[in-house]
């Protein structure tokens, strides 16, 4: 009996290794089932990535397009403005009098209701920046004389800046040519 017992036993032993080794080979089998499925499925993952990375690419394609031809509509635009522009100018006459703006008398209607825009007050006659002769410049000979001809020409002076007609005042406006070519 004790030769059937150590067969037995000896079976046993190699049933179990040889379950050990079986065990070994799925878990091998199975590991290497999974790897091969990881790398479809990143290979998959990858095309998918490419086919959504061309289709982004179409999509931003299409984008541009449409950026570009609304930007050529605007500057297709621009452009017939501009024709526009210079075919009306070359129609209607450069010249312009600037004679009939030198008589204009500023009023209030002209300015309009603003507040702000007003009309200044006119100068008084007495200029502030002549200064009455003192006690002792009475006292030299000459002096009231000089005093009144500097205020006189003062006195031109202010009117010629105040003044509205210019070619009136001054001589040399009226030598001058009154009308512009553009």
């Amino acid at each position: 009996m004790s030769r059937s017992y150590i067969a037995m036993l000896n079976r046993l032993a190699r049933d179990a290794e040889r379950a050990a080794h079986a065990r070994v080979r799925e878990q091998a089998a199975f590991v290497r089932q999974q790897q091969k499925e990881a790398s479809l499925l990143s290979k998959q993952q990858q095309n998918d990535a490419k086919l959504l990375s061309k289709q982004e690419q179409l999509r931003y394609y299409a984008e541009r397009l449409k950026s570009v031809d609304d930007l050529n509509k605007r500057l297709s635009a621009a452009i017939d403005e501009l024709q526009n522009l210079l075919s009306n100018s070359i129609d209607t006459d450069p010249h312009y009098d600037l004679s009939k703006l030198k008589n204009v008398e500023p009023t209030e209607a002209i300015l309009g209701p603003r507040p702000e825009l007003r009309i200044p007050p006119k100068p008084s006659r007495q200029s502030p920046y002549i200064k009455p002769v003192g006690f002792f410049a009475r006292l030299m000979p000459g002096a009231r004389a000089k005093h009144v001809a500097n205020a006189a020409a003062a006195e031109m002076e202010a009117n010629l800046k105040h003044s509205v007609n210019y070619k009136t005042m001054n001589s040399k406006s009226s030598a001058r040519r009154t009308t512009m070519n553009f």
